[in-house]
């Protein structure tokens, strides 16, 4: 029975039989390979066989749903900003006086908001459980399932921003409504954390599907998500020190209730500016997350070549 490895120097998959040669050379490099005595638990279980077509298709249809759900995330995403946006302008500026239509309009944007967002998260959890087949098959079921149940926390979390969308201070809400709303955020944190699960099963699709090379692109995108991610902090730091530093003594000095007119034109141009910020990190993210998407359903598309096979010694 042919053994299933891959070749340490330049990774082609081979296969061997165990019991005719235990050193050969590599068809690819030429460099002299001892083969194993037992399939490694990566490389050498084969995995390859078992991905069906219809697993395959099954895969590609949920990866076609995560793309869909970024397109109505970054619609959600667009109400967030006009949202912040007009809470900027608006907000505690006396030069301004608020329109009587503004509220229906704030609740219609966190309305919109919750409802693409929402469709969103139900989207990637139909993807997810999709994708679960094939990543039974290939070992990742686990993942796929935490990834699953990630996108119904991420709804929950996306319910309970609602009160702050439409501008409702928490600490007004009664001990029973806030204790409901943080829960909601605390599962909605955790879902997005069990989301990149789903790195896991892409990494193990992209292995089997066209080699450890284009695997590596869930780790290029793991690390856009931490650059992103420090990136949007640091922008929420640097606005806090130039609040600071715009303000200097003016905040100690006045009433707790009253504006700033004069930073309040300072403190707008900051807060937009780390509200641009942000729009670029969480942009850039979602971008590289929808190539890796559309590049790990390209290799599924694509009919998987059968290992080489290393030219076995005659029998003399």
């Amino acid at each position: 029975m042919n053994l299933h490895f891959c070749c340490p120097t330049c990774g082609a998959d081979l296969r061997v039989d165990p019991l005719v040669a235990s050193m050969v050379s590599c068809p690819g490099c030429g460099e002299p390979i001892r083969v194993p005595r037992k399939p490694h638990p990566v490389e050498a279980t084969e995995l390859s066989q078992l991905l069906s077509r219809l697993a395959r298709v099954r895969a590609r249809l949920g990866l076609l749903l995560l793309r869909f759900s970024l397109m109505f995330g970054s619609v959600a995403a667009l109400f967030f900003s006009i949202r912040v946006m007009i809470k900027l302008v608006l907000d505690r500026n006396p030069d301004i006086a608020e329109p009587a239509w503004m509220p229906a309009v704030i609740v219609l944007l966190a309305s919109a908001w919750c409802i693409f967002s929402g469709f969103g998260c139900w989207l990637r959890f139909r993807g997810y459980r999709k994708m679960r087949a094939a990543a039974a098959l290939v070992g990742v079921e686990g993942w796929a399932s935490a990834a699953m149940w990630g996108s119904l926390f991420a709804m929950i979390g996306t319910v309970a921003m609602w009160p702050a969308l439409v501008g409702r201070p928490y600490l007004e809400l009664r001990a029973e409504g806030l204790a409901t709303v943080m829960f909601g955020l605390a599962t909605g944190l955790v879902g997005l954390l069990l989301e990149f699960s789903v790195l896991a099963v892409l990494h193990r699709f992209l292995w089997e599907s066209a080699g450890w090379q284009a695997a590596n692109r869930t780790g290029q995108y793991a690390v856009t998500c931490v650059f992103s991610t420090v990136a949007a902090l640091a922008s929420f730091i640097a606005g806090g020190l130039g609040i600071i530093a715009i303000a200097g003594g003016v905040a100690a000095q006045r009433a707790p209730n009253d504006p700033l007119p004069e930073i309040a034109v300072e403190y707008r141009l900051v807060g937009l500016a780390v509200l641009a910020c942000v729009i670029a990190c969480v942009g850039w993210c979602r971008w590289r997350y929808g190539q890796l998407l559309r590049s790990t359903g390209e290799a599924l598309a694509k009919s998987q070549p059968e290992p080489q096979a290393v030219p076995q010694p005659e029998e003399t």
